[in-house]
């Protein structure tokens, strides 16, 4: 049976029920037209039933010619144009991987490379399969090219008798996806498969460095510097099983401070420490899991607003109950349930100094000063 009897419509339904028998009724040219719509539908049966039959489709030209998507047959087309089948060899050719390539369908695109497509091939036009990519087919492209999506490692050095990693190496790491390079991921010392010693490890996929500094067991482990995604340095210390563990320098661009120098306890500034703060003010004390505790001293630099700066959190997680400013000599006394002060000067003209109550884990003072 010839196709020309056919409307296009009428491929489309005849799809549903086609079967072998059918197929083997029809001359080329129809089987041609036949697997030409069952790509443009994705019917994937349809497709197969037809290579059972006649497999040397998928290498054979189909006849017909390039033009213009007026119709918007093909779905988020870079292009905006298509192929169009009409069976005269005077209008120009194209392969089977071609139009699958064109409708986008990466699977459909496997599979007639795998069937025996020649990737290499071009239309009529000069074009190959390839460069008429649209949607997921392009991934099929990479996967024919060695292109892999997962993520994978490789390693470049010295091993021990068992296989593993040990000595100097570098170890290279790819991220998912087919576009993505490989890149290094660590430099530096392993022993038994682990990061060993001194190292530097970067930000995965990136050139950018995450840490310098020794390792044990494969964890960040004694002196250290450790930088963000941008490159910015955060943290230049101790570490203990990959935090932060003992006397250590953080760096912050938040606004919420500039630095701390102090003590560490399982990555938060614990014990006694020094922070630094916009506009010049910087505390010293103790603090407790991050945040200020115990006695401590504060010293805010003008211009800066004690208004705002106690609505900030400088002074967070502090809960100030009352706020006194002597600006002149005073005898009072003042006592409240969560507030003490006492007179710290017989004339202060541009220092203010007070104490209060903090309410925070215990009941604790901290002196303020405004120089």
């Amino acid at each position: 049976m010839s196709s020309h009897s056919w409307s296009k419509s009428s491929i489309e339904e005849d799809l549903k029920e086609l079967s072998s028998s059918k197929v083997r009724m029809m001359d080329e040219p129809g089987r041609k037209e036949l697997l030409f719509t069952a790509i443009r539908v994705s019917d994937l049966s349809a497709i197969r039933t037809i290579l059972q039959v006649d497999r040397g489709l998928i290498q054979g030209k189909m006849f017909g010619y390039e033009g213009s998507d007026v119709y918007e047959v093909i779905k988020d087309s870079k292009t905006k144009r298509c192929y169009t089948y009409t069976g005269q060899e005077k209008d120009g050719y194209f392969y089977a991987l071609h139009v699958a390539a064109e409708a986008g369908h990466k699977n459909l695109t496997l599979l007639f490379a795998k069937a025996g497509a020649d990737i290499d091939a071009v239309d009529y036009r000069g074009s190959k399969a390839e460069e008429k990519c649209n949607g997921n087919a392009k991934f099929a492209f990479y996967e024919l090219n060695g292109l892999k999506f997962e993520s994978s490692e490789r390693y470049q050095g010295k091993v021990d008798r068992e296989g593993k990693r040990c000595s100097q190496g570098v170890l290279f790491y790819k991220p998912e996806g087919y576009e993505m390079q490989e890149m290094q991921l660590y430099r530096g010392t392993f022993k038994n498969d682990l990061y060993h010693g001194h190292g530097t490890l970067y930000w995965p996929g990136t050139e950018t460095v995450q840490y310098i500094g020794r390792f044990k067991d494969g964890l960040r482990h004694g002196r250290g510097l450790y930088f963000d995604e941008r490159g910015c340095k955060q943290y230049h210390g101790m570490f203990k099983e990959d935090q932060r563990e003992g006397r250590g320098i953080e760096f912050s661009d938040s606004g919420e401070f500039i630095c701390y120098k102090g003590e560490f306890c399982r990555n938060q500034r614990h014990g006694f420490g020094v922070a630094y703060y916009p506009e010049k003010s910087k505390f010293f004390g103790r603090f407790e899991m991050g945040a200020m505790s115990g006695i401590g001293q504060l010293c805010i630099h003008p211009p800066t607003n004690l208004t705002r700066l106690l609505g900030s959190s400088i002074v967070q997680p502090f809960q100030v109950s009352m706020l006194i400013l002597m600006e002149t000599a005073s005898k009072e006394h003042f006592s409240t349930t969560n507030l003490t002060v006492w007179d710290l000067s017989t004339h202060m003209t541009s220092t203010l100094r007070f104490i209060c109550n903090t309410l925070y884990s215990k009941r604790s003072f901290m002196l303020l000063t405004h120089y």
